[in-house]
């Protein structure tokens, strides 16, 4: 059809009619006409660019926030992960204090059976 709306404005603009001598259109109804069909493709055109870089913000915001959750989820695994080491850490803490308490037990229960 139309490549854009600026050749269907240029053909609104340079279309010529015909008049007949006795019937005919009123050449300014139709001249009226066809002014307000090209301002009214002329706004839609400025709406549709509108929207176009709205879209294309938009596109640049998702894209934006899906960087920011990903950069997020791997924060995460890693805060996570660094979290099971700590616990790990901990119940190795844990035992080894468990197994220096023994020792110590074993130690006094070798003193005093030395002291007898």
């Amino acid at each position: 059809m139309f490549k854009k709306n600026k050749d269907i404005v240029k053909i609104i603009k340079e279309k010529k009619f015909n008049k007949e001598l006795t019937t005919g259109y009123d050449a300014l109804e139709v001249d009226t006409f066809l002014d307000n069909v090209i301002r009214y493709i002329i706004v839609l055109e400025q709406e549709n660019e509108s929207l176009k870089n709205r879209i294309m913000e938009k596109e640049q915001e998702i894209k934006k926030t899906k960087n920011d959750y990903d950069s997020l989820k791997r924060a995460y695994v890693l805060s996570r992960s660094e979290l099971n080491k700590l616990i790990e850490d901990g119940y190795i803490n844990q035992k080894v204090i468990k197994d220096i308490s023994l020792m110590r037990n074993e130690i006094e229960n070798l003193k005093s059976d030395k002291g007898k």
